[in-house]
């Protein structure tokens, strides 16, 4: 509405520059907030920039499509957060086995011998084994979130391992990365990042999981 009526640093309406919009500041605003950009405004050459008013429907249907699906997209359900998150950024098979859904399913079944409290007090990697055990080994990984898991070794390239239900060697590919320090943990959430998008690209019958 502010562009439309041109009000505040939206002199131009729709027309407003995107370094404006970028470089604006809250203080300047008379207290108001006004819509802000990231600091990589839309290109020159975006078709949404250079295309003019009054098109037909299907005109608007074919930029519109173009400038999303050119745009990488993440998901942000993923928990996966860079390396600049310090602890936040959780990733390989124990934080996936000891995800939330999972440790919930793991419980339904868990001996009276493991309590929530005892469960807790283990590490990552001991909560995972039990985890692998109980929901990949003695039963049939049916439920959502086990198929999700599985889901998510087969994309990035381990059906051998899993066929195997070998996770000592599904650990081993995750080393490979974490071996490689900070630049190692980078390149895998690009890899994700990237493994995603061609799941939805190419719409598999199992959908990728979110929670790599």
């Amino acid at each position: 509405q502010e562009m439309m009526k041109k009000q505040h640093i939206y002199t131009n309406g729709f027309a407003t520059s995107c370094a404006c919009l970028d470089s604006i500041r809250l203080s300047e605003q008379d207290g108001l907030k006004p819509l802000h950009y990231f600091p990589n405004p839309i290109p020159k050459t975006s078709g949404l920039m250079t295309t003019q008013s009054g098109l037909q429907e299907k005109e608007v249907y074919s930029v519109v499509f173009s400038e999303v699906r050119s745009q990488q997209v993440i998901d942000l359900h993923t928990h996966l957060l860079p390396p600049s998150h310090g602890a936040l950024c959780l990733w390989g098979i124990d934080e996936l086995l000891s995800y939330h859904y999972l440790v919930a399913e793991y419980f339904i079944t868990a001996p009276a011998s493991v309590s929530p409290d005892g469960f807790y007090k283990m590490s990552k990697k001991e909560q995972a084994d039990l985890i692998w055990d109980a929901l990949f080994i003695q039963r049939s990984p049916i439920s959502e979130a086990t198929r999700g898991v599985l889901t998510t070794l087969v994309a990035l390239g381990l059906e051998a391992h899993v066929k195997a239900r070998n996770l000592n060697a599904i650990r081993s590919y995750y080393d490979t990365f974490r071996s490689k320090g900070l630049s190692g943990i980078e390149s895998f959430v690009e890899k994700v990042y990237q493994i995603s998008g061609e799941c939805h690209r190419h719409e598999f019958n199992i959908s990728c999981v979110s929670h790599f």
